[in-house]
């Protein structure tokens, strides 16, 4: 007798993506994935007629996957989209698609296999077509399935060596439910948010080195609309406040690298203030940042930064502590 398989859920928000939408549709249609599969589009009330051609495809699709609509009353946003996807959804697994994007026919039937390879797997991560190297899985010689806790904190927090995405996960969905890991609501760059509360929680995760998502350059899609420095502040601020004992150097460094990418506009100093319990370290942070920038040479900036790292992780933890024993 076969084993039934799991039944996953797409995610798919839409908002003005009527020239790309029956690409990313017919893609879906195409899966060869036998197991049961639903795919909810969200409308986030686009100007459009995007919906309008989605409605025409699902009349005419005569296959077995189950297509539906779920409509905003007004515009939430892309947080929002997933997170009414979220609520709605009542697969094993969740897996979010973005409507300009597209997934390879053997896409959920490749990421599928391995979350039953490795049975109550967390996540189960894509490798995607694109130009941007840090989308693709199988330069980075990861292993296919890790349930080291350590090792998957720094994996996901490194940014270079784990796509930084929502889209292209198949993530469990009594995973997400059982940490809350809905997006945030009204702020841009909420991926790099969600996947910071990923790592706190992640157990287990499987990596599928060939290509299942199909990325695309959209000059009007949100990464090339808003890549201000001022845009990344919130997030920032939500990351600095959520690191919680024990807390380690990868939290830090992965706020470092966001701030790094944006030298000269955004300093970690600023987010290091919303850190619960460090106050005194601001100080000291901004005395030897001070000291490496005039005397130390650039070869050695890179282990000073790494030991300085260490350093303020001890501290936030030490202080942590204390604070907590107080309370009891």
């Amino acid at each position: 007798m076969l084993k039934e398989r799991m039944k996953i859920s797409i995610i798919v928000p839409v908002y003005n993506v009527e020239q790309y939408i029956s690409e990313c549709f017919d893609s879906i249609a195409a899966q060869t994935y036998k197991g049961e599969l639903e795919c909810i589009f969200v409308d986030d009330c686009g100007q459009d007629d995007s919906v309008a051609v989605l409605e025409k495809l699902i009349a005419e699709y005569k296959g077995p996957i189950q297509f539906s609509i779920v409509h905003h009353e007004h515009n939430k946003g892309l947080s929002g989209a997933r997170n009414t996807g979220i609520r709605k959804a009542s697969g094993d697994y969740l897996y979010f698609l973005d409507s300009d994007d597209s997934i390879t026919s053997d896409c959920i039937e490749k990421l599928t296999a391995l979350a039953e390879k490795y049975p109550g797997v967390d996540i189960v991560q894509g490798s995607t077509k694109s130009k941007m190297d840090w989308l693709q899985m199988g330069w980075k010689k990861l292993p296919e399935f890790s349930d080291n806790f350590k090792w998957i904190k720094k994996t996901i927090l490194k940014r270079i060596a784990f796509a930084m995405t929502a889209w292209n996960k198949l993530i469990k969905r009594s995973f997400v439910i059982e940490h809350g890991l809905f997006f945030l609501e009204g702020v841009i760059h909420e991926d790099d948010l969600w996947n910071f509360e990923l790592a706190k929680y992640t157990k287990s995760i499987a990596i599928c080195t060939s290509i299942s998502y199909n990325y695309r350059e959209n000059p009007n899609g949100i990464m090339n609309m808003s890549n201000s420095h001022e845009s990344y502040i919130p997030i920032l601020k939500e990351m600095a406040m959520n690191i919680t004992s024990p807390c380690t150097t990868n939290e830090i460094r992965c706020i470092s690298l966001i701030c790094g990418e944006h030298r000269g506009h955004l300093d970690i100093y600023d987010y290091l203030k919303y850190i619960p319990y460090n106050q005194k370290v601001l100080k000291m942070w901004a005395l030897l940042e001070d000291a490496v920038n005039s005397t130390i040479s650039k070869s050695f900036k890179g282990l000073f930064y790494r030991m300085l790292y260490k350093f303020l992780c001890v501290y936030v933890n030490l202080t942590y502590k204390n604070a907590t024993s107080k309370q009891n």
